[in-house]
């Protein structure tokens, strides 16, 4: 749902690569540009959050140690050196640890909580701040949304089928195709 529509995560992100291999770190999940030219890795939790943390500061270290090779990579043009890459992490929800270490990180982290919503039949992802710091005004709440359960079940086979399926979609491109389409 990412893939197809950065939007939903922030106006004006978008997607340049799912399963970039950072290294010798393993597999940033989504590297994006937000609407100000700064690279944003953004990581969903799995379950571990120690790892979901060294995820995010040896993904983020990493895209700054090579953001002048990812901007010539992806041509996202020019950018503000001083500007460090942001990290964006999704999960069901964090514990207070969690959120207390990232607080103790240097380094500029977004936290959202996500739930995967059924309308009409249609699977969509549903955010909200997981720090009051980051809360937006309140808005008007649609009835469908209200009466949602606080506590979603873990995703379906088919919804990870549904967010990994574009990364297989996506390396089924022969090269010849990819140079062209880019």
């Amino acid at each position: 749902m990412i893939l197809e529509d950065p939007g939903i995560i922030e106006e004006g992100l978008r997607i340049l690569d799912a399963h970039l291999m950072a290294g010798r770190h393993g597999l940033i999940d989504l590297l994006g540009v937000d609407g100000c030219g700064s690279f944003v890795v953004l990581e969903i939790d799995r379950g571990n959050e120690a790892e979901l943390l060294s995820r995010l500061h040896e993904y983020q270290s990493w895209v700054a140690s090579q953001a002048l090779f990812l901007r010539r990579l992806y041509a996202t043009g020019p950018s503000n050196p001083f500007r460090p890459p942001r990290a964006m992490a999704l999960s069901r929800r964090f514990s207070e640890r969690f959120l207390q270490e990232i607080e103790e990180l240097k380094q500029p982290v977004t936290l959202l909580h996500y739930r995967i919503l059924f309308l009409q039949g249609l699977p969509a992802l549903y955010l909200e701040p997981a720090r009051d710091d980051e809360i937006p005004a309140p808005g008007p709440v649609s009835d469908s949304v209200e009466s949602l359960p606080l506590e979603p079940e873990r995703l379906t086979p088919e919804e990870w089928e549904a967010f990994y399926g574009f990364e297989r979609r996506r390396l089924a491109v022969k090269p010849d195709e990819e140079r062209v389409n880019r």
